[in-house]
């Protein structure tokens, strides 16, 4: 594992800190797509994003305008979209360019570059979005549920009774927050990220996975804040679409490395 000075931990696919683990090492830090508060040190916010914070919280709003209109699943799959060249100015402009597909290429480079970091940065922008969707669902549930266990214990129902009555203690029903599949993530997150970065995740599902692709975890080493941790390396190439990689190819590292690490 690669131990420079300049390493950079980022949480993977989470990019609100409220949604990773509450004992995460402070060396690791949340993905910034230009939303997040300047001064929440939690955050880390990558140079040279196409739109400035100001352009995309206007693009989060507009994102959050047209979500009204359909469930944060058929918002999530704007995802397999591509996004089209200029910042979206309004909501209307979104849909259009949420919609269009990437129907020809340019010869010139350098504009081809600003469009791939530009549809990852709105890929990411997404995410954020939708992750915030339910954490508003998972704040109204939590409402609700303290609102009967409050009006429960008025009535002076026990737990047989509220049992007997078919009501169970705990309402709470998981709210899912990840729409987006992390495989469509990995892109955005290594177009925007150095070359010297390790993702870190806590989600099981991801280390199986990569397990079944041929990954082969290491033990973090005894001197890392990640100590006790599983540390791999796996090919973009053989984890995201060939339509995304070859999107990708020549931008972005093609190596990449991830640490599955959980609370002890």
């Amino acid at each position: 594992m690669n131990q420079t000075p300049s390493r950079q931990f980022l949480y993977f696919p989470d990019l609100h800190s409220s949604l990773g683990p509450a004992t995460l090492p402070s060396e690791v830090r949340f993905l910034d797509p230009g939303l997040a508060e300047a001064e929440d040190a939690r955050y880390w916010r990558p140079e040279g994003l196409v739109l400035e914070p100001e352009q995309a919280r206007r693009a989060l709003g507009d994102l959050l305008a047209y979500g009204e209109q359909f469930s944060p699943q058929d918002l999530a799959a704007l995802a397999l979209s591509d996004f089209g060249d200029d910042p979206a100015q309004s909501s209307m402009a979104i849909q259009s360019d949420l919609r269009r597909m990437l129907k020809k290429e340019t010869p010139d480079p350098q504009a081809v570059q600003r469009q791939v970091r530009l549809q990852g940065q709105m890929m990411l922008i997404l995410a954020w979005a939708l992750e915030e969707r339910y954490m508003e669902l998972d704040e109204l549930e939590r409402g609700f549920a303290d609102s009967w266990n409050k009006f429960s214990e008025e009535l002076g129902l026990d737990a047989a009774e509220r049992q007997e009555a078919g009501l169970s203690d705990d309402l709470l029903t998981p709210v899912r927050h990840r729409d987006i599949s992390w495989r469509r993530l990995l892109g955005p997150f290594a177009l925007v990220t150095p070359a010297a970065t390790c993702l870190v995740t806590g989600d099981a599902d991801i280390y199986e996975e990569l397990a079944d692709t041929g990954v082969r975890f290491h033990e973090v080493p005894e001197d890392s804040a990640l100590a006790g941790g599983q540390w791999g390396t796996f090919s973009l190439a053989s984890i995201v679409s060939s339509r995304e990689w070859d999107r990708l190819n020549g931008f972005v590292v093609p190596e990449q490395e991830i640490i599955f690490w959980a609370p002890r």
